[in-house]
């Protein structure tokens, strides 16, 4: 058995960028999450996590419609990671195929 699911909870680093098909869109947005810990000089430490979310469907029509840079969400989807070549070199993205989210800001007006 295998499992592959991720959750995050972040804030959108940007406008999701959106790719309209004939049969849906697709939309990729930047979420940032960070960790914080206290290093040996007893300094707090705040490290920022980059996380590229790809919604599909009815949530990519939300996203494009509602999402704002700075707004906080949670995440649910499965982790995929992607090849291509760039000047004959091979390139490897890893990506969060979004099953879900939930706003954790107030919720915007649907007008």
């Amino acid at each position: 058995m295998s499992i592959n699911k991720v959750i995050l909870l972040g804030h959108i680093g940007d406008i999701p960028k959106t790719t309209h098909f004939d049969n849906g869109q697709i939309s990729k947005v930047r979420l940032a999450t960070n960790s914080t810990y206290t290093n040996q000089q007893n300094e707090k430490v705040t490290e920022t996590e980059w996380h590229t979310l790809v919604f599909r469907g009815k949530y990519s029509v939300a996203a494009e419609k509602y999402f704002t840079k700075g707004m906080k969400i949670s995440v649910e989807g499965s982790l995929r990671t992607r090849e291509y070549e760039l000047n004959n070199e091979k390139k490897y993205i890893t990506e969060v195929l979004v099953s879900s989210f939930t706003f954790e800001d107030s919720a915007p007006n649907a007008s």
